[in-house]
């Protein structure tokens, strides 16, 4: 099975057979509705519909053994790539399809190395790239934003991959730095007593007076109030008049609880985000479509006379 020509058409018009043509495929942008080849309507086996910014694309197929030129209606497509095949049979199922907004449609297409895989791939920004396995398609069509084509596969699945690459204006982007705190708080002097010493002096100290007699109590002062004469003195009396000597001198202590102290270490460092790539063009949509046609009958679709006449 080979590919023996194509013919691009953008009117309704007439297509040249070439001899020994027996399978001929429409590859259409603008409609997913079957063209019609000398009158018959071609049948349908991959089409995504208008989405976004993109216009609708399909995939047809007709077998013909007429070769010579046939008349054919585009039937609402704006392009048709009519591709034609010798020696074909059917066209496998499933096909591999589909619309994406983010620059890339793929998917694993059952096929053979006998086969050859007709792919279409259309997007709004451009160069789309149309690819079998990582492998170029042979383009029949080729425009920024449309590629036609056909591969023969290495093996029995075929990765089918129709992208829109992203514009590449940008600018690189450097985030402003920030400061990551990581102050901690440090015990510097656990908590503990504090004994505070108090001086105690007794004294006898002038209560009251009884006659001449001076009646004497015992009481704690640092400094009795009242005069410090003697008790054969001459005093002026208040509540406590005076005082005559020390008993006796002690020191006692106050227990003062001095709680935790902790002392704030300050530290941190500043961290610098990587620079970011930020586009200023726009991502490209895509619709992307791919159908195998097998030499041999597999099931998917085979007619064994002709159907024009």
């Amino acid at each position: 099975m080979s590919v023996l020509g194509y013919e691009n058409k953008t009117a309704n018009g007439e297509v040249t057979i070439p001899t020994g043509c027996n399978y001929v495929v429409a590859v259409c942008v603008g409609s997913i509705d079957p063209p019609y080849l000398n009158g018959v309507l071609m049948q349908t086996y991959a089409s995504v519909t208008a989405q976004g910014l993109l216009k609708a694309i399909s995939i047809h197929i007709l077998p013909n053994s007429i070769n010579q030129i046939l008349p054919f209606v585009m039937n609402g497509a704006d392009s048709i790539a009519f591709i034609f095949l010798d020696d074909a049979v059917c066209t496998r199922l499933p096909a591999v399809s589909g619309y994406s907004a983010s620059g890339s449609v793929t998917g694993d297409l059952v096929t053979s190395t006998d086969d050859i895989v007709i792919g279409i791939v259309l997007g709004s920004v451009g160069q789309v790239l149309l690819t079998g396995d990582s492998g170029s398609l042979t383009l029949v069509y080729d425009t920024l934003k449309c590629r036609i084509g056909y591969i023969v596969p290495g093996d029995s699945i075929l990765t089918c991959l129709g992208t829109d690459e992203i514009s590449s204006s940008g600018e690189w982007y450097y985030p402003p730095r920030y400061w990551v705190d990581t102050t901690t708080s440090v015990l510097v002097e656990p908590g503990h007593y504090v004994s505070t010493p108090v001086y105690n002096r007794l004294f006898w100290a002038f209560m009251t007076k009884s006659g001449t007699n001076w009646v004497y109590g015992y009481y704690f002062y640092k400094n009795p109030p009242g005069s410090t004469t003697g008790p054969n003195g001459t005093q002026s009396f208040a509540t406590y008049q005076g005082q005559s000597w020390t008993i006796s001198e002690w020191t006692t202590y106050v227990q003062t609880w001095v709680p935790d102290r902790y002392e704030t270490q300050s530290s941190g460092y500043w961290v610098y985000p990587p620079r970011e790539w930020v586009l200023s063009g726009t991502q490209g949509q895509i619709s992307a479509a791919f159908i195998s046609i097998a030499d041999v009958m597999i099931g998917a679709n085979y007619i064994s006379r002709p159907l024009i006449s």
